[in-house]
């Protein structure tokens, strides 16, 4: 993988939960079949299935807790527990597991 920390990043949804990264200008950096385990920071849910943030690295599974909750997307928005979430301030995106968890 060969991004840089801090750098702005786009995941598209492509399909079940699953993601492609790109760059600012549309560029894919990562494709969705391959394996990721990141997390990034400043995170905005867009409508269409696209997540923007700000990339920090790989994510280890000591990130994961009791705070953190599973976002899914469902009927064109984002949502945990059934509400629909616009931003969070640290996202983990798991693409061989399919999972995006927002800590809190």
């Amino acid at each position: 993988m060969t991004l840089r920390r801090e750098e702005k990043i786009f995941l598209h949804l492509q399909g079940d939960n699953t993601y492609e990264i790109k760059d600012r200008n549309g560029n894919t950096l990562v494709g969705a079949d391959e394996k990721f385990f990141i997390y990034f920071k400043n995170v905005n849910f867009k409508e269409g299935g696209i997540i923007e943030g700000r990339y920090l690295g790989e994510a280890k599974d000591t990130l994961i807790d009791a705070m953190c909750k599973t976002v899914r997307f469902k009927d064109n928005a984002f949502k945990v527990e059934g509400k629909v979430v616009r931003t969070a301030r640290m996202v983990i995106v798991d693409n061989k597991k399919k999972t995006l968890i927002i800590i809190d």
